[in-house]
């Protein structure tokens, strides 16, 4: 390209330099001179035009590359990003979705203690009431037995208007007597009327240990 340039420029030069005709923009120059350069320009031309060409089709090649890299960062960069985005959602939903069922447990775990609040508590009152009407039927119990004692056993005279209690009857006593032997010791085992009192209380709900417990506090 040097070369060309070389040859036109020296083509200006002796055109610059001829003689101008007198009355008029022309000259005159030395024809096979100007030929001469004008044609050693031209064959300069396609060997620097080829290299002047391939420069220009490296040039376009690295900007097609770089185009290229370009979008291929572009398109690495808005996956990237939509899989960031993604991640974050689905991060956001578990997190919701956590929330949501410990929410849950909670609401779950407070219903099952209230309704074993209720449970105990329904359990609770009905034993206070059979053992309210177990105790009652104690204590009927035993007013009915310290009622079938004699007054005299209870360490005191029976009240004014207090009925008397029937005694033996003669066969009872003699059949009482004929038990003891002639020493007075004791013979054959007495009859002893016996005291019903399966109706006093229910033997289903409380046993003889608590029956005990109940007539003997202390």
């Amino acid at each position: 390209m040097d070369s060309a340039e070389r040859r036109i420029d020296e083509a200006i030069g002796l055109i610059n330099g001829a003689r101008s005709l007198p009355m008029s923009s022309s000259c005159v120059v030395n024809r096979t001179e100007l030929i001469r350069m004008l044609e050693e320009a031209k064959a300069a031309l396609p060997e620097q035009l080829a290299t002047a060409r391939a420069v220009v089709e490296e040039r376009d090649a690295l900007v097609a590359e770089g185009r290229k890299e370009a979008e291929r960062i572009a398109a690495r960069a808005k996956k990237e990003r939509a899989v960031l985005v993604s991640e974050t959602e689905v991060a956001r939903e578990a997190r919701r979705e956590s929330d949501a069922v410990l929410a849950k447990a909670r609401r779950d775990a407070e219903e099952t203690r209230r309704k074993a609040d209720d449970y105990v508590d329904l359990k609770l009152a009905t034993f206070e009431v059979v053992l309210g009407k177990t105790l009652e039927a104690v204590g009927r119990g035993r007013e009915k037995l310290m009622g079938r004692r004699p007054i005299a056993e209870l360490g005191g005279e029976a009240p004014e208007g207090a009925a008397e209690l029937p005694g033996p009857r003669p066969a009872e006593r003699a059949g009482k007597d004929a038990g003891k032997g002639e020493d007075g010791g004791a013979g054959e085992a007495a009859d002893v009327p016996e005291v019903d009192v399966s109706g006093f209380f229910d033997t289903s709900v409380i046993d003889a240990d608590r029956l005990r417990t109940l007539n003997d506090p202390d």
